[in-house]
């Protein structure tokens, strides 16, 4: 990713985002004994999300760049402090693909997308995600590896430049002999939002992206809090306004320098797709979650009960 340049005047205002972080913590901390139903149950995350919220309506998307470190500098460093030999794949486009676990004799390969509103670089904690799955389907005798899409960010590339890594993602895990049915597609929120582009692209291909050629279907997708719905207007969008980590006006504004004047279609937002999109999707298993303090947990139900219509999967979801 090309290096994030922030001006002057973005560099000193850090120094004033500093106090207002500061005064945001200390007034949540007054508050959060008062919260009530209308805040998380508990009181530590009732701070953590009133930070997490400043800082991403506050900060620039320059500023928040430039305080994060590119997705393979974290994966790099990740790998030294767990003593892991790095796995990186430069793939055709430029970006990278960054493996964990032994993909060659893995029974099972995770193909993971991080979340971020393609605004900002995936963490640490994905990685350890990857590797708490992995030891969990190792105490059943079952192998696997993640494969990690270092993808590229907004605005050096918008819609649907990101789904097409993806698909490029795909493609090159099932040319190294890998067969559908050992493929978990999985993501994380706009990392989600990919694994159901591609979902949809195996059952509606799109002459905008890449071919994707499936002798069978994936053995399943995962997605953990999918970012199905740019602009929410559900009830659960008012009820979790101080309760989850994303706002409306975040999704919103992050939506729109995703699509940055493209209209948006059926591949950017799942949610607003009928049943029958869904009908030919190639895939055996889907699992849908999403916290009940979520912004966009009717989003997803609701799209979840229109997507379970289809009888060519098997779906499961949580609330």
């Amino acid at each position: 990713m090309p290096q994030i340049q922030t001006t002057l005047l973005e560099k000193l205002d850090l120094v004033a985002v500093a106090f207002s972080v500061i005064g945001v913590v200390l007034w949540a901390g007054l508050t959060g004994p008062f919260r009530g139903g209308s805040g998380p149950q508990s009181y530590k995350q009732w701070l953590i999300t009133a930070l997490v919220r400043k800082l991403t309506t506050r900060l620039s998307r320059n500023q928040m760049q430039s305080i994060g470190k590119p997705f393979s500098q974290t994966y790099q460093e990740w790998c030294k402090t767990n003593k892991a030999d790095p796995a990186i794949v430069t793939l055709p486009s430029g970006c990278k693909g960054l493996w964990i676990g032994d993909h060659v004799k893995a029974d099972y390969v995770f193909i993971f997308f991080h979340a971020g509103g393609f605004s900002f670089d995936g963490d640490v904690m994905h990685f350890e995600y990857g590797r708490a799955v992995m030891e969990e389907l190792a105490k059943d005798n079952i192998s696997s590896a993640f494969f990690f899409l270092e993808y590229t960010m907004v605005p050096y590339a918008t819609y649907p430049t990101q789904l097409i890594e993806a698909i490029e993602a795909v493609n090159h895990v099932l040319s190294s002999g890998r067969a559908p049915s050992e493929i978990v597609l999985m993501g994380d929120s706009a990392g989600a939002n990919l694994c159901l582009g591609i979902l949809s692209h195996t059952a509606h291909p799109s002459p905008r992206l890449p071919p994707l050629q499936l002798s069978a279907p994936f053995k399943a997708a995962v997605l953990i809090s999918p970012w199905i719905q740019f602009s929410p207007r559900q009830a659960s969008t008012k009820q979790n306004q101080y309760k989850d980590f994303l706002t409306a006006s975040n999704s919103t504004r992050w939506g729109i320098d995703y699509l940055a004047g493209v209209k948006s279609d059926y591949y950017a937002e799942a949610f607003n797709t009928p049943s029958n999109w869904w009908s030919g999707v190639k895939v055996s298993y889907v699992i849908a979650t999403a916290g009940a303090d979520e912004v966009l947990v009717d989003s997803i139900s609701e799209w979840a009960d229109r997507f379970k219509v289809s009888q060519s999967v098997r779906t499961f979801s949580s609330a």
